[in-house]
């Protein structure tokens, strides 16, 4: 897995709101905490004002920026935090987050980007997370469909791909045995919506399933039915 993907590492222009969440003075109050960053919020300086060293500012900025759906912008920050301050909770979950709404982007940065957050996820105490694997499993699978249409020539690379993906299921099932706990009900959705009944458009997992209709393998399908 290569490093933090270029649009997460791209300088965000600061929209109003960074520019008030970067005034030292809203800061009064938070809880202190180890500097999150030397230099600027996140990778973007802050115009005439040192930076916002408590994480829960930080936080608050990667929230704002979502929310006014500057998603690159608010991925920046938290892949950032992820990289500083990854053994404290709040960041975690805020990665886990992050690495759901990466899925959402265009392809090819939605699993570059949620994978590249899965990588620092996985170097905190948030292995026993099954979503994690699950979101991961999702981000595989979109990557092995990408290279189906792109490169499809390719197969050495897509199978190590599919191996991966597999690899992920295989964690889900190991953490929660039951197939219908909610992450294995997820994977189900995800492998098969119209089995399922579920949105026909949350099946980034299906690659796999119609190359086991076609291969007659039953790999993924025994892991995510429990067979």
């Amino acid at each position: 897995m290569r490093g933090k993907p270029d649009v997460v590492s791209q300088a965000i222009p600061l929209t109003s709101a960074d520019r008030l969440l970067c005034d030292p003075s809203r800061f009064v109050g938070l809880p202190t905490s180890p500097p999150l960053i030397s230099q600027g919020c996140g990778s973007v300086a802050c115009p005439n004002a040192g930076p916002p060293k408590a994480i829960p500012a930080v936080r608050r900025l990667a929230e704002i920026r979502r929310l006014r759906q500057n998603v690159p912008g608010y991925l920046d920050l938290v892949f950032e935090a992820l990289q500083k301050a990854s053994g404290r909770e709040d960041v975690q979950q805020a990665g886990l987050t992050a690495q759901y709404v990466a899925l959402y982007l265009p392809k090819p940065d939605s699993f570059d980007i949620s994978l590249a957050i899965t990588v620092e996820l996985e170097k905190t105490g948030r292995r026993s997370n099954p979503m994690l694997y699950v979101r991961k499993a999702s981000a595989l699978g979109q990557k092995y469909s990408y290279s189906q249409l792109r490169t499809p020539s390719d197969v050495a690379a897509s199978e190590v791909v599919r191996k991966e993906a597999l690899a992920a299921v295989e964690q889900v099932v190991d953490l929660t045995p039951d197939a219908d706990s909610p992450p294995g009900k997820l994977l189900k959705q995800l492998f098969d919506p119209g089995r399922e009944k579920s949105r026909a458009t949350e099946n980034d997992l299906e690659i796999f399933r119609i190359e086991e209709e076609r291969t007659k393998s039953t790999e993924f399908s025994d892991l995510i039915y429990r067979e």
